[in-house]
């Protein structure tokens, strides 16, 4: 894993920036769809609003985005992770979005649509770019320390620590099938996980992930900054 320590949010959102830039243009030029991961929650918003200024720059392209994972909620639910995302990308076969099922679909239900569709349109080819971010606690998509994956593609996350309880998510070893994979560690409140990280701390899915594949951990937290004990 490597740990990128930079000055603010926007010099983290400036390097995804250019990863979709080096994505697009490459399959761009090799004439087929490029495949993306993005993540929804509080970055999810500002990640799909470089997408959407990469794809101005390479309107030639069609990209399909998967969404790591998301919560088991209906289509009008603002608590959704592929809102903010859908909200900053523009109306256009350009643009070609992977959402999850909803209720009253079984959650496992949607994950096993999920894997399909997964296995469906990739076969044996990457992702072009995986752009994750990091909760307080070091998960990463739906994954979250000390609970079981119960597929190696996409599965029902049902006891999550984090409501709503009851998510799908893709699996980290199918994350892991890409080209290049950049994890978000915004904010003080990352500060624990980002330390823990980079002892290796390996009960962390995002240390877990990078056991996979290379991980760019971004993060504007000051190396050895703890939060403050109540």
């Amino acid at each position: 894993m490597e740990i990128r320590y930079l000055n603010d949010a926007d010099a983290a959102y400036d390097i995804v920036g250019r990863a979709f830039d080096i994505a697009l243009a490459a399959a761009q030029e090799q004439g087929r769809t490029a495949d993306l991961v993005l993540s929804g929650g509080r970055s999810g918003a500002h990640v799909a609003t470089r997408l959407a200024e990469s794809l101005q720059r390479h309107p030639d392209v069609v990209v399909r985005i998967w969404i790591a994972d998301e919560r088991w909620v209906r289509p009008e639910d603002t608590d959704r992770n592929d809102t903010p995302i859908i909200d900053q990308l523009p109306r256009s076969p350009q643009v070609l979005v992977q959402r999850h099922l909803t209720p009253p679909i079984d959650p496992g239900l949607v994950a096993a649509d999920y894997a399909q569709r997964l296995r469906n349109s990739l076969e044996d080819q990457t992702f072009d770019l995986v752009v994750l971010s990091m909760g307080e606690d070091g998960h990463v998509a739906s994954v979250f320390p000390n609970h079981a994956a119960l597929s190696t593609v996409a599965y029902a996350e049902w006891e999550s620590p984090k409501a709503p309880s009851v998510r799908t998510t893709i699996a980290l070893p199918q994350l892991a099938r890409t080209r290049t994979c950049l994890v978000l560690g915004l904010g003080t409140s990352k500060a624990e996980a980002i330390s823990r990280a980079d002892r290796h701390d390996a009960s962390l899915p995002v240390v877990q992930l990078a056991n996979l594949v290379h991980v760019q951990l971004l993060t504007d937290v000051i190396p050895g900054m703890r939060i403050p004990r109540p």
